[in-house]
This record gives C-alpha cells, sequence and structure tokens, in this order.
C-alpha cells in the first residue's frame, strides 16, 4: 500500500506544479503551453515530464528537457565549454518562450510511424522580435510528448 501511494504522489507530482498548472497530455496544446508556464514562472521541472519517454526528440527538445531534469555533471562542463551556464541557458528560455503564446489550430497526422500533432505558435529568440514556428508531438499511448521545432 505504502508502494503504491508514494507512486501516486509522483504521478501527482509530475502533473501538478506548485502554481496549480496541470499538464493535459492528451492535448498537444496544454503540452505546448507547459513551456511557456516554465518560461514564465521559472518552474522548469515541467520541462522533464513533456519529451518523449522512448527518447526520442530533436536535440532542442531534449535541452528543454534536460534544464527540467536538471544538468549532470558532463552536460554542465559541455555547456561550460561553450561558455554558458545552466543558469544562463535558464535565462534564455525565459527570455525566448516566457512570452509564447499558441497561434491557430492543431493539426494531426497518423501514418505508419504513429500519431503526430503539430502546433504552431509564436516565441522570441532574441527576445524582441517575435517568430513564428512549429512544435510538433509525437503521441505515446493516449499522451502527447515533445518531438521537435
Amino acid at each position: 500500500m505504502k508502494k503504491l501511494l508514494l507512486f501516486g504522489g509522483l504521478v501527482l507530482s509530475l502533473n501538478t506544479f506548485s502554481q496549480g498548472y496541470t499538464v493535459n497530455y492528451e492535448s498537444p496544446t496544454s503540452v505546448v503551453n507547459a513551456i511557456f508556464y516554465a518560461a514564465k514562472t521559472g518552474e522548469f521541472e515541467v520541462l522533464g515530464t513533456l519529451c518523449d519517454p522512448v527518447g526520442k526528440g530533436d536535440g532542442d527538445v531534449k535541452n528543454l528537457c534536460k534544464l527540467g531534469y536538471g544538468l549532470n555533471e558532463v552536460q554542465k562542463k559541455e555547456l561550460a565549454e561553450q561558455g554558458k551556464t545552466e543558469e544562463e541557458m535558464r535565462e534564455e528560455v525565459k527570455k525566448v518562450f516566457g512570452n509564447g503564446e499558441i497561434i491557430g489550430s492543431t493539426r494531426f497526422e497518423t501514418n505508419e510511424y504513429g500519431n503526430f500533432a503539430s502546433v504552431d505558435f509564436y516565441f522570441y529568440p532574441n527576445g524582441l522580435e517575435k517568430r513564428k514556428e512549429t512544435m510538433n508531438l509525437i503521441q505515446r499511448g493516449n499522451n502527447w510528448y515533445l518531438s521537435s521545432f
């Protein structure tokens, strides 16, 4: 029984965050909005729950997720070699995604590789000028996860 309660608490902690934001993994837009939420609030833990549990995804998506997990020593060293710190990386995510917004409707596609969704959004790559981008998601079971952008 204790194991069941512990597991239930872990699931709740992965889905609900201190400011009351709950990711609805059955909604691609909710998953994308979680990025904006993390950037606005600094609650980066949510980012670690948005990536494909199978481990698929492009480098940009994986970098977002790393901020949710916290960087290990090797990743911190790699970042330092690029002249950045983990805190600087977090600040950049805040600047780029903090005022992000979804635009248009979600598009869905099914093919022999699975179910996919595309969500268009605005973000601010240099902090000032907005740019349109598309987040691609993949469905695993009933849940949607980030795949690429």
